[in-house]
């Protein structure tokens, strides 16, 4: 299902970029496409995870229901874990249930998800990922921001730079600095 989702959104994607700029050649967008595919393959197709998932094991309550073999990979990666995801649960809760995500009583004395960032209640990327989970719909939209960056830089190079220069610059300067996150949460 999460590549099914993440093929649709990304030939949607594509289709709106080839609309916007029609000298982005479908070939062009299909190797951007299986560029990011590959670097998301593992949680595309798999049921590994892109989200710190690992991090809550290290705390009570949780920290006593695995084995503690591995220390977490990223502790810098906390509010994905604990404001994103239940955050964005709380947002796809109400969306389904047809009901405006305005608050939150959930969370101690209230918090506002409309206008909060974590949540993102009506993010263009995240809506069209609302059939997933949460866990999984984070890593398809941020595989679709990534996408997305790397088609937009396609334009841009294209229209600044020679030929030669903006095939090979386009993919590295759209992903500087996804790619030194490790490809892989379990």
């Amino acid at each position: 299902m999460t590549a099914l989702v993440y093929a649709l959104g990304a030939a949607l994607l594509g289709a709106l970029m080839r609309r916007w700029r029609p000298d982005l050649s479908r070939r062009a967008i299909l190797g951007y496409v299986m560029v990011v595919t590959a670097y998301f393959g593992a949680p595309l197709f798999t049921s590994a995870h892109q989200v710190p998932t690992d991090i809550p094991y290290h705390l009570l309550p949780w920290k006593e229901v695995l084995p503690q073999d591995r220390p977490p990979r990223n502790q810098l990666l906390t509010d994905v874990v604990w404001q994103m995801l239940p955050f964005r649960t709380l947002v796809r809760e109400r969306l389904l249930r047809l009901e405006a995500p305005l608050w939150t009583n959930d969370i101690g004395t209230g918090q506002p998800l409309l206008g909060d960032a974590q949540s993102a209640p009506f993010a263009p990327l995240h809506l069209l990922a609302l059939p997933l989970p949460p866990v999984k719909a984070l890593t398809v939209a941020v595989a679709w921001q990534m996408l997305l960056a790397m088609l937009c830089m396609h334009a841009l190079l294209h229209r600044l730079c020679s030929p030669s220069c903006w095939r090979r610059t386009a993919c590295a300067a759209a992903s500087e600095g996804w790619w030194r996150s490790p490809p892989g949460w379990h």
